[in-house]
């Protein structure tokens, strides 16, 4: 993490960008608005919608068929998640069939396959059924025509665009941007802009939309590219796109999250989405907020949590509080659906929310009554 600070600031101070302020407001939670996208009849995304998860495909279209079994095998074994966009490569037109075959045999279980390529819009194989098609496209501040005929092309093949740009250059291609119909337009950055780290330019991506009044979503990409300093081993690749995409989120951007530097599917599926848990943007899981323990803790924090952990991990949208006093427990706990805090030596108070429902629970017996009150609040499923 201090390589990672030190990375940050080395790019602050040699950099010569100015930039104006950002539009997000620091004290408040305000999800930025954008036009909604269809990705499915039953998929939409955008500011309404929760942020939907993007896979980068390890396979590619080289072996469509491993790419199909990839991503099904990661859906067969995490039920609870799901991505909702596969990620592709297409650089020549020899893999067109393999696209199309793709895109029939994932229809039913992925609603997007994205695809980056440098084909141009006469050359791209829009021809074909099943999963809807998104283009990933990186544009420079000439091209206005090019984003001219895809935006024409996209409209024409019922696909979307995926603008890969920066700040610049979607400032001098705003115009051209604006006329792309609605629900066809997605903002991105696989790179940063000279002079910024990613995060920065992202934020500079939003200001000009904000601007030129494009209310395109954004799709946050946790590349190679984007990332200050990438270490061997999972941990690093966490740490990278948790920077990039957490300061984001809270501040209300993003409607995309692609998770590309794992070196798995089910690592990327997974990484993005415990990103959106931490960032309460989607709960797909029980979540636990405990404190680390200290010498006003009443009881064994640890194997306490393991237990509260053992009988209600199964639940889905729900977030428990487990606290060992009642002097700073209650104000930690407060944003919890349930509490667990220590109010005496041997006893336990349970909370919904900020107020106290329980007290003086036996310790012995307050496990099980905190299940008893997420039943009373129609929060439990049966395992």
């Amino acid at each position: 993490m201090v390589s990672r600070a030190e990375g940050f600031a080395a790019l602050g101070a040699a950099s010569s960008v100015k930039l104006p302020a950002d539009p997000a407001d620091p004290f408040s939670f305000v999800r930025r608005e954008t036009e909604l996208i269809e990705l499915s009849s039953k998929c939409l995304a955008g500011s309404g919608e929760v942020p939907r998860v993007i896979v980068r495909s390890i396979a590619g279209l080289a072996d469509w068929q491993a790419a199909a079994k990839e991503i099904l095998d990661v859906h067969a074994a995490q039920r609870e998640v799901r991505a909702e966009g596969l990620l592709l490569r297409l650089d020549d037109t020899a893999h067109a069939a393999s696209l199309r075959s793709l895109r029939k045999a994932l229809g039913q279980s992925v609603p997007t396959l994205w695809i980056e390529t440098s084909l141009s819009p006469a050359e791209f194989p829009f021809d074909g059924s099943g999963s809807r098609l998104v283009v990933v496209k990186a544009f420079a501040a000439g091209d206005a025509a090019a984003v001219k005929a895809w935006g024409e092309a996209v409209a024409k093949h019922d696909a979307i665009l995926a603008a890969d740009l920066d700040g610049p250059t979607l400032a001098a291609l705003a115009k051209d941007l604006a006329a792309i119909p609605s629900g066809r337009l997605i903002l991105t950055s696989s790179q940063p802009q000279e002079g910024l780290h990613a995060t920065g330019t992202y934020r500079e991506i939003v200001r000009c939309a904000t601007t030129a009044k494009i209310k395109a979503p954004l799709w946050i990409r946790a590349t190679v590219a984007n990332a200050v300093r990438l270490d061997p081993g999972f941990q690093s690749r966490l740490i990278e796109a948790s920077i990039l995409a957490g300061g984001l989120l809270v501040d209300g951007y993003g409607d995309f999250l692609s998770c590309e530097t794992p070196t798995s599917s089910a690592k990327s599926l997974t990484l993005a989405y415990d990103i959106l848990q931490g960032a309460r943007m989607r709960q797909t899981k029980t979540e636990y907020v405990a404190c680390p323990s200290c010498g006003r803790t009443l009881f064994d924090i640890q194997s306490t949590t393991l237990k509260i952990k053992e009988r209600t991990g199964h639940l889905k949208s729900v977030t428990i509080a487990v606290m060992g006093c009642i002097v700073n427990g209650p104000g930690e706990m407060a944003d919890a659906d349930f509490g667990y805090v220590g109010g005496a030596p041997g006893k336990i108070n349970l909370y919904v929310g900020k107020t106290p429902i329980k007290f003086n629970v036996p310790q012995e017996e307050a496990v099980e009554r905190l299940v008893d009150l997420i039943k009373e609040k129609g929060r439990w499923a049966q395992p």
